[in-house]
C-alpha cells in the first residue's frame, strides 16, 4: 500500500515542531568547567584526593590523588565527560626549618653598597650596581636592601623559613612593603595566627639581636580557614617596611645576578613559568591548570582547601614558600604548596587587591 506523499509530509512537519519545541524550552547540558564545579567539593572531600581540574584543550576533568591505590574509587566519567587521574602525592605547604643565622650579622653599610638605596623601582637603577649587589648576597644570608628570593620569617615561629617573594608598593603610594606567604609571615609554632605587629625577621631563625635582623612588623594577611568548608584564594602577607628595599628585583643567586618583575599577568596550560626561592633558586615549569581547587597541608592534621589555584610541575620544595612566580617578567602569583610532582600558585588577583599594593 501507497502511503500519500502528503502524509509523509505531514509527519516529517510534526517532527521537526516538536524537536523545535523541545530545544527552545529545553537546557543545554551543562559544560565540562560547570561539571567540574558542580562535583569538585565532594571531590576533593574524599580521603586521598588532593585536587581537580580541567583539560581545556581536551575538555577533561582532572581528579589528582595522593596515591595510586585511589585511583580505584574514582568515576571514569563525571555527567558525560571523561575523568582523568593523576597521581601528585599530598600537597604541603612548603615551608622549611630555619638554619640559624650567625649570631653577629654584618649588617652594609650604606657607604659600602655599590649605589644609594632607594625606593626608586629597581628598574631605574644602575644595573652594574645591582649586579654587584646581587652577587655579594645569598638566599639565606642578610640582604640590605631587601629583594625578592630570600630567606624570610616571623618572630611568632623563629624555626621556619620561607622566601620573601617581592618588594612590592603600597597601592596608595604609602611606602614599600615585603610580599610572601601567610604560613611564613602570620602562623605561630602552633598553626595559630600570630598576633597583628609580630616582628618579621630577614633572615628567618636569626639569632642577631631583633634590632638588627628585623625587617618590619606583620601588617596585613589574607587569613585562611582551616575547614572542610572553608573558601580561600590566597596564602599572601605583606609587612611595612622600615628598611630598605627596592621593588620588583628578585636574586638569581646561582648567577649572581637578578631579574625584575613589572605588572601582572595570567597564565594558561602549557605556559612556562618561573620562581626563585631560598632552597631550590631559580627553577621553571610548564603550567598543568589554572583552575584547580587543592587541599594543602601545613600540618598532619591541619589543612585547607583553596580554589581558582594555578598548578604547576614540580618547581620548589620547602623552604620556598612565598617565591614570586612570574612568566616573561610579569608576576603570576605567589608559590606556597607542591610536592614531589606538582608546584601549587595563588594567583595575583587574589593577592595584590585584598592586600592594598602593586608591582
Amino acid at each position: 500500500m501507497k502511503i500519500p506523499l502528503i502524509s509523509i509530509g505531514i509527519v516529517v512537519v510534526l517532527l521537526l515542531v516538536i524537536i523545535l519545541l523541545g530545544a527552545g524550552t529545553g537546557e543545554a547540558p551543562p559544560d565540562y568547567q560547570e561539571v567540574k564545579k558542580q562535583h569538585e567539593d565532594s571531590l576533593v572531600a574524599m580521603e586521598g584526593v588532593t585536587g581537580v581540574c580541567t583539560y581545556p584543550d581536551t575538555h577533561e576533568i582532572v581528579v589528582m590523588i595522593e596515591d595510586e591505590h585511589m585511583a580505584a574509587t574514582i568515576p571514569q566519567t563525571i555527567d558525560g565527560y571523561p575523568v582523568t587521574v593523576v597521581v601528585t602525592g599530598k600537597l604541603t605547604a612548603h615551608v622549611a626549618a630555619a638554619p640559624l643565622a650567625p649570631a653577629a650579622i654584618p649588617l652594609p653599610d650604606s657607604d659600602s653598597l655599590p649605589f644609594a638605596t632607594t625606593t626608586e623601582p629597581a628598574r631605574h637603577l644602575d644595573p652594574a650596581g645591582l649586579n654587584a649587589y646581587a652577587a655579594s648576597i645569598t638566599p639565606t644570608g642578610i640582604a640590605r636592601p631587601l629583594i625578592g628570593g630570600i630567606s624570610v620569617g616571623n618572630a611568632g615561629f623563629p624555626g621556619s623559613a620561607g622566601t620573601l617573594g617581592l618588594v612590592v608598593t603600597g597601592a596608595e603610594g604609602d611606602g614599600l612593603y615585603g610580599l610572601g606567604c601567610d604560613h611564613v609571615l602570620a602562623l605561630g609554632r602552633d598553626g595559630m595566627v600570630v598576633p597583628p605587629g609580630t616582628p618579621v625577621l630577614q633572615p628567618a631563625g636569626s639569632r642577631a639581636p631583633a634590632e638588627r635582623s628585623r625587617i618590619g612588623n606583620l601588617t596585613h594577611f589574607t587569613a585562611i580557614a582551616f575547614s572542610r568548608s572553608g573558601v580561600n584564594y590566597a596564602d599572601a602577607a605583606i609587612t611595612r617596611l622600615e628598611v630598605d628595599g627596592l621593588p620588583g628585583l628578585v636574586l638569581d643567586a646561582a648567577n649572581g645576578t637578578f631579574y625584575t618583575l613589572n605588572g601582572t599577568t595570567t597564565v594558561t596550560r602549557g605556559d612556562t613559568v618561573r620562581k626563585s626561592g631560598i632552597t631550590t633558586g631559580v627553577t621553571t615549569g610548564q603550567v598543568i591548570a589554572t583552575d584547580a581547587i587543592v587541599r594543602v597541608f601545613f600540618t598532619d592534621d591541619q589543612w585547607a582547601v583553596f580554589r581558582d589555584q594555578v598548578l604547576t610541575g614540580n618547581i620548589g620544595s620547602a623552604g620556598d614558600s612565598g617565591s614570586a612566580v612570574d612568566r616573561d617578567g610579569r608576576f603570576v602569583g605567589l608559590y606556597f604548596a607542591g610536592s614531589d610532582t606538582a608546584g601549587v600558585i595563588c594567583k595575583a588577583e587574589h593577592i595584590l587587591g585584598p592586600l592594598g599594593v602593586t608591582i
